[in-house]
């Protein structure tokens, strides 16, 4: 059997705190070899209360001792420790310090606040270390710190506003303790909401007041009442309370300015919005309708704007919107009909309790409008303006649209309109009127547009070749001295192009213009008839 002695020396380490032995933890260091190398860790292990021994060969060593116990896991070091062959050298770690105890009361009752406990500022540009950051619980709490200067801090999250109370400076010494109790002792607000008798949950706000119109006030509470009401505990102070109706049409507000909270006492405030009802629904030719709703509050004066309260829909069975008691203007738009008709209920008046309920009836009749082409349908454009009251009387538009190829039927409210159909496809636009159309509620007026037309073809060619050449054509000259109207300016392509018309005479010009010595040829007189294709070619 082979024996293997140790020839190394051995390091004691014990840790104490007032005098009592602590357990600790300890970590060995080999000291770095130079500026830019690193000290290598040896070992580190726990410390026990008895005291812990570690052995190493000889050498010189670096120890450091953390007491884990104390909040702040203070640390002691010991450099260049001189580890000789058969001897034992011993280290005590001395981290005696005192205690800290906070509690908190609020109108003599112990509860549990946030607290934090920084070592006191080392001077400018340095950040405080935080060595506590806890509750007191309700019962209180002692930390052990070791000897220094401490900034302790307790907020109250249970209050509106979270108030806080500061101890600044508070000295730590070696085995004795400080007790500080903070006392938010206040009074408590109670808010509750009412509308015709009955409770219900509303916004509320709590700002602390403040001196000065320039200041900000600090809010609070930003918070519901709750259907039953809700208590709010404050520190003493002047408070304003907002409270915010949400479920009213414009949102109607209450204020209770500078309520005085004292301490131990609890103020109650209800804010009451008791108001009426307005039912708006909408009817057409006898059958109920969504429509488009708007209820303003008059402004006061000629320069006060309206305040709006409503912008919403009254859903095909009608809607019952809450209001404060007041006078309103209600506006009932159709946007289901052409040109959205709209009706108007000014000066109501909104009184608590009651409900005043509105129809805004929008019974009306149809205007069915198709275009056909030879007997064929297809679709045109189509402008329905409601005919004015005299000849300087501006037309109201309320249709801008296409028949459709199926033609295309409008709702409209009674009254009388100008209708105009354009002919889109054809050469010139031709266009067709119908005038003074009576819509009556409950019926439909059809008006078909009938547009006949015939087909002009041109093409080109020089030295019997086919080209693209210049085209116009115009009505031809009716004797009467007007200006002639050109419905055709365009190229006729290399194969050619037909042009729709509709039916009458026309004078076609076709324009060389590769050639100076015959730069037009002339197809005066052109008849175009309903259903028939007159083809003309250019032959330079």
């Amino acid at each position: 059997e082979k024996v293997v002695e140790f020839s190394g020396g051995t390091l004691l380490v014990k840790a104490l705190r007032n005098m009592e032995p602590l357990r600790a933890y300890a970590m060995i260091y080999r000291p770095a070899a130079g500026e830019d190398k690193e000290a290598e860790k040896v070992t580190d292990g726990w410390v026990e209360v008895q005291g812990t021994t570690f052995n190493f060969a000889p050498g010189t060593y670096d120890l450091i001792v953390e007491n884990q116990e104390d909040p702040a896991r203070p640390t002691m070091n010991f450099q260049g420790l001189s580890i000789e062959e058969g001897k034992v050298l011993e280290k005590v770690a001395d981290f005696s310090g005192g205690g800290l105890r906070v509690s908190a009361l609020r109108n003599g009752q112990p509860f549990s606040a946030t607290l934090y406990v920084d070592r006191a500022d080392q001077g400018a540009g340095k950040n405080k270390e935080r060595v506590v950051n806890d509750y007191t619980g309700k019962d209180g709490k002692t930390y052990k710190l070791a000897p220094g200067v401490y900034d302790v801090t307790v907020v109250n999250t249970e209050d509106a506003g979270r108030p806080t109370l500061k101890f600044p400076g508070v000295t730590i010494e070696a085995g004795q303790s400080v007790e500080k109790m903070a006392d938010f002792s206040g009074g408590g607000l109670r808010v509750s909401a009412l509308r015709n008798g009955k409770p219900f949950s509303a916004t509320v706000f709590v700002d602390r007041a403040v001196q000065g119109t320039e200041k900000n006030k600090e809010r609070v509470v930003n918070d519901h009442t709750g259907v039953d009401g809700r208590t709010f505990k404050l520190v003493p102070g002047v408070y304003d309370v907002t409270v915010v109706n949400t479920e009213d049409a414009g949102r109607p507000t209450l204020k209770f300015l500078g309520v005085s909270i004292e301490t131990g006492q609890t103020i109650e405030k209800v804010a009451d919005f008791s108001g009426g009802g307005l039912r708006v629904s909408v009817l057409r030719n006898g059958k109920p309708f969504s429509a488009t709703v708007f209820v303003d509050r008059p402004g006061q004066g000629a320069e006060k704007n309206k305040e709006r309260v409503v912008n919403d829909h009254t859903g095909v069975d009608g809607r019952t919107f809450k209001l404060a008691p007041g006078v309103y203007d209600v506006t009932v738009i159709n946007t289901e009909d052409a040109g959205r008709p709209t009706l108007s209920f000014p000066a109501l008046t909104i009184e608590s309790g009651s409900t005043v309920e509105k129809v805004a009836d929008f019974s009306g009749g149809a205007l069915r409008v198709s275009a056909l082409r030879n007997g064929k349908p297809f679709s045109a454009t189509l402008f329905v303006d409601k005919a004015g009251p005299g000849m300087n009387q501006k037309k109201e538009r309320v249709v801008n649209d296409h028949t459709g190829t199926d033609g295309r039927t409008y709702k409209l409210a009674p009254g009388v309109y100008d209708v105009t159909v354009i002919n889109t496809e054809d050469a010139g636009r031709p266009i067709l009127s119908f005038t003074a159309v009576t819509v009556e509620a409950g019926q439909t007026v059809e008006k078909t547009a009938e547009f006949t037309g015939g087909a002009l073809r041109v093409s080109a060619f020089r030295g019997g070749k086919p080209f693209s050449a210049r085209l116009y054509v115009e009505k031809a000259d009716d004797g009467t001295g007007k200006k002639k109207e050109n419905v055709v300016n365009d190229y006729t392509g290399a194969d050619g192009k037909v042009y729709k018309l509709p039916p009458g005479v026309y004078d076609v010009t076709v324009t060389n213009h590769g050639d100076p010595k015959q730069p037009n040829l002339k197809f005066p007189g052109i008849r175009i008839e309903a259903g028939e294709t007159v083809v003309k070619v250019a032959e330079f």
